[in-house]
C-alpha cells in the first residue's frame, strides 16, 4: 500500500497547496553579450513605447473631440434646413463604425506601448533607466518640434499625464482616481522640465535639476499613493515608493533634457551672432583701402577748416587755400594766403594754442644750431656763395644805379685784399682785418634769414594744421 492510498487527506491537500502555490521556475541563464545587447537596445526600445503612448493620448484626444450628444439637435446640408431621417440614421451608423475603428486602433496602440517595454524578469536596473530615458527625452523632442522648449514642456507634460491615467485606466482604476494620479503625474512632469530654462549657465540648470528632480519626485510619489489609497486601490498604491532609486534617477531626465536643450539653442544664436569672435580678421579689398584713404584726407582737411560749419562757402575756400600753398611750395616761391573768414568760435582755441607754441620756442638755442652750421673760414681769401649774395639787400630795378648794396661792394674788396685791415670805431681800438669783418656780417645776414624762413615755415605749418593764417 502506498502513502497516497495510506494518507489520502493529506495527499490531496498537498498536491491543492501545489497548485495554488507553484513554483516559479528557474530564470534562463543569459549570455553577457545578450544583456549588452539588452540595455544598448533599451533606448530604441523606450523611443518607440512613447511613439505608442504619444498616439494613443492623441487619438483619445481626437475622439473625445469628435463625440457629441446624441440627442443635440443637428442641421441639415444647408442652415434653413433641419436634418432628415435619412441623414440622422447615416449619421448614427457613421458613429458607430467610427467608434469601432477607434476602439480597434486604441488596442493596437495599448498593445504596442506594452510590447516595446522591458521583461521585468531579465531587464536590470541600466536596462530600465535607459529605457524610460530613451521614452522620455523622444517625447521632448517630439512636441519641440511644434514650438521649441515651451512646446515641449507643455506637451511632455500633457502626453505623461494622459499616459498615466489611460494605463491605471487600464488596470481597472476608475476614471476619477486615475484623473487624479494622471494630473498629479502630468503637473510634475512639467515642473521638473520647467525649472531647467531658469539657470543662465549649464552648471546652474544642473544644480536646479539636481534639487528640484528628485523631490518633485518624492513628492509626486506619495501624493499618488494616498490618492489610491483612498480610493481602495491598495497594491496599486504600494507601487508607488518615494524612495525608489529608479524613479530618483529618472526624475533627472525632464530637467537635464530641456536644458540640453536650451542651452544648446543658446549657444547656436551667440555663435550665430558673433561669427567673427576669435578668429583673425579678413584682409580689406583694394578698394576698401582706397576708400578709407580719400575718407581720411577728407577728415584732415575739414578738421583744419575752422569757418562756419553750415557755410558751404568756407570749405570751398578753405579747399582752395591749401592747394594754392601746396602749389607754392612744390614751385618754390612764397606762400601767399587768400583772405579767409573763420568762426570765432571755433577759431579761438587754435589761436589760443599757436600764441602758446610760439612763446614756447626757444628762439637762442634755434640761433645756435643755425650757427653751428656756419662754414669756418680761414685765412684764404673767402669765396662769395650763392647763399651770401642772397643775404644781401635786395633792390628793385629801378634803382639800378644803387644795385651794389655795401655788403656786396665789401665782399668785392675782401676778394681782392683779404688783409686789409678796418677799423670801425675812432677809439684806439685794433684794426680787424676785412675777411673777418665780412665773415661776420655774412653769418648774421644768413642767421637773420634762417629765422625768417623758420618762422615761415612754421607759418605754413599751422595754416595747413589748424587753418589759421
Amino acid at each position: 500500500m502506498s502513502f497516497a492510498e495510506m494518507f489520502p487527506g493529506e495527499t490531496a491537500a498537498a498536491l491543492a497547496d501545489r497548485a495554488a502555490n507553484p513554483v516559479p521556475l528557474p530564470a534562463a541563464k543569459r549570455s553577457a553579450w545578450a544583456d549588452l545587447g539588452e540595455v544598448l537596445a533599451a533606448p530604441l526600445a523606450g523611443a518607440a513605447q512613447g511613439v505608442n503612448e504619444s498616439l494613443r493620448v492623441l487619438g483619445r484626444l481626437g475622439n473625445a473631440r469628435a463625440i457629441q450628444d446624441p440627442n443635440a439637435p443637428r442641421a441639415g446640408p444647408l442652415p434653413w434646413m433641419d436634418e432628415t431621417s435619412g441623414m440622422r440614421d447615416a449619421r448614427e451608423a457613421s458613429r458607430a463604425t467610427g467608434e469601432a475603428a477607434f476602439k480597434s486602433s486604441d488596442e493596437a496602440l495599448r498593445r504596442g506601448a506594452d510590447y516595446w517595454k522591458p521583461d521585468p524578469m531579465t531587464a536590470g536596473w541600466a536596462t530600465n533607466f535607459l529605457h524610460d530615458a530613451g521614452r522620455m527625452v523622444t517625447k521632448f523632442a517630439g512636441y519641440s518640434l511644434f514650438g521649441g522648449a515651451p512646446a515641449a514642456i507643455a506637451g511632455t507634460g500633457l502626453d505623461e499625464g494622459g499616459t498615466s491615467y489611460l494605463n491605471l485606466r487600464d488596470q481597472g482604476v476608475d476614471a476619477t482616481t486615475a484623473a487624479k494620479v494622471g494630473t498629479v503625474h502630468g503637473l510634475v512632469t512639467a515642473a521638473s522640465a520647467g525649472i531647467a530654462p531658469v539657470g543662465s549657465t549649464p552648471l546652474r540648470s544642473a544644480i536646479l535639476v539636481g534639487l528640484s528632480g528628485p523631490g518633485a519626485f518624492m513628492a509626486e510619489a506619495a501624493l499618488s499613493r494616498e490618492i489610491l489609497q483612498g480610493a481602495d486601490y491598495p497594491q496599486l498604491a504600494a507601487t508607488f515608493d518615494p524612495f525608489d532609486s529608479l524613479g530618483l534617477a529618472l526624475s533627472l531626465v525632464p530637467g537635464a533634457a530641456i536644458a540640453a536643450g536650451v542651452h544648446g539653442a543658446r549657444a547656436r544664436a551667440a555663435s550665430r551672432a558673433e561669427p567673427t569672435a576669435g578668429k583673425p580678421p579678413a584682409s580689406p579689398s583694394p578698394e576698401l583701402v582706397d576708400a578709407a584713404h580719400v575718407q581720411l584726407q577728407r577728415d584732415l582737411v575739414e578738421a583744419g577748416n575752422l569757418g562756419r560749419i553750415d557755410d558751404p562757402a568756407s570749405g570751398v575756400v578753405h579747399q582752395r587755400a591749401l592747394d594754392e600753398a601746396r602749389a607754392a611750395l612744390d614751385e618754390g616761391r612764397p606762400v601767399e594766403l587768400p583772405t579767409r573768414v573763420a568762426d570765432e568760435a571755433r577759431a579761438a582755441p587754435a589761436l589760443a594754442h599757436l600764441d602758446e607754441q610760439l612763446r614756447a620756442a626757444d628762439v637762442p638755442r634755434l640761433a645756435d644750431e643755425a650757427r653751428a652750421d656756419e662754414p669756418q673760414f680761414g685765412t684764404e681769401p673767402m669765396p662769395v656763395t650763392e647763399a651770401e649774395r642772397m643775404a644781401a639787400p635786395v633792390v628793385a630795378p629801378a634803382d639800378a644805379s644803387q644795385a651794389r648794396a655795401p655788403l656786396q661792394r665789401a665782399l668785392d674788396v675782401t676778394r681782392e685784399r683779404p688783409d686789409l685791415p678796418v677799423r670801425l670805431e675812432d677809439d684806439g681800438s685794433p684794426a680787424t682785418p676785412a675777411s673777418d669783418l665780412v665773415r661776420t656780417e655774412a653769418q648774421r645776414a644768413s642767421q637773420e634769414a634762417r629765422e625768417a624762413i623758420t618762422a615761415t615755415q612754421a607759418a605754413i605749418e599751422c595754416f595747413l594744421k589748424f587753418g589759421v593764417q
